[in-house]
């Protein structure tokens, strides 16, 4: 369903430029500068990955599970389950984006989040090089670019990549 749901959404993507040069795992652009005021994680990882990064004012809406700084608990709306999300809780909160995982949250689901005419990135986590580049899509949103933690957790993966070559 996500390789359908990619196929009519880069039909739409606009051409990568400079400023686009980053995508999401379907190809959809990642504007650089454009702010997104309201975001909704719909898996506690994406959620914890947002706050760590320095987004937590940025998130409206996170999944049951996630873990979210005390300060934060009554700002963000709570969605439930992330494995039976309602399109419809989704929906009410208006969020200028949804941050979905194409390994984790139902394709249905976010299928019909996108007719409802929400803006969707989708994100992968399967391998180390998936999670950085989830990780910078994430940054990028929220604008933290620059986010020291990002550039720590870039080098501790290419550590651990490195560190898993040579003991083969």
């Amino acid at each position: 369903a996500f390789a359908i749901l990619g196929l009519v959404q880069h039909s739409s993507a606009r051409s990568t430029d400079a400023r686009t040069a980053l995508s999401d795992f379907r190809g959809i652009p990642v504007e650089l500068g454009k702010s997104y005021a309201r975001i909704a994680a719909l898996m506690p990882s994406i959620a914890e990955a947002i706050v760590d990064l320095g987004g937590a004012d940025k998130l409206a809406a996170a999944p049951q599970y996630s873990r979210i700084p005390i300060s934060y608990k009554t700002k963000i709306a709570r969605l439930g389950p992330y494995n039976r999300l309602s399109t419809e809780t989704v929906y009410a909160i208006h969020p200028d984006l949804v941050l979905a995982s194409m390994d984790g949250n139902n394709a249905a689901t976010v299928m019909q989040l996108e007719k409802m005419g929400l803006k969707i990135l989708l994100l992968n986590t399967q391998s180390v090089e998936q999670i950085l580049r989830s990780m910078r899509v994430i940054a990028r949103v929220i604008g933290q670019e620059q986010n020291p933690r990002l550039k720590e957790l870039a080098e501790t993966f290419s550590v651990n990549s490195a560190d898993k070559s040579s003991a083969k």
